[in-house]
């Protein structure tokens, strides 16, 4: 099934790219039907790898479609947690998710390209068990 079809008709989506993969992130979010609205950081506080700057951040963006409810909570727009394993993202954003859309739980959250199953979501991915 393609994005578009599986998202609901009122959906946010968060979506993580890297600092080189802006402007195609913001294309996959156009093709997907979602609206560009804002994002946030992940400062990983130790450098990596680049040609220009050595990338210490990813960046979650932010889009919707639809009405979707304001959040029930605000976070700051940088999330700042040591990295773990190769390309996993923090626990503590997806946490920080969960207390933005509380009323969302398994049966409306999906994490697509998922490195593991996770309590409360639907998970689709390779890694995934």
């Amino acid at each position: 099934s393609k994005i578009p079809d599986l998202a609901h008709k009122d959906a946010a989506l968060f979506l993580w790219c890297t600092s080189s993969n802006l402007v195609r992130a913001l294309s996959v979010m156009e093709e997907w039907g979602f609206t560009y609205k804002t994002q946030a950081v992940w400062d990983k506080q130790k450098s990596g790898t680049g040609q220009i700057f050595l990338n210490q951040h990813e960046i979650l963006l932010y889009g919707s479609r639809g009405k979707i409810p304001k959040p029930a909570k605000i976070f700051p727009s940088v999330f700042s947690y040591p990295r773990g394993k190769h390309s996993a993202k923090p626990p503590e954003v997806r946490s920080a998710l969960e207390s933005m859309y509380p009323h969302f739980d398994k049966a409306t959250r999906i994490e697509l390209f998922a490195r593991e199953n996770v309590a409360g979501w639907t998970v689709d991915g390779y890694e995934a068990t």
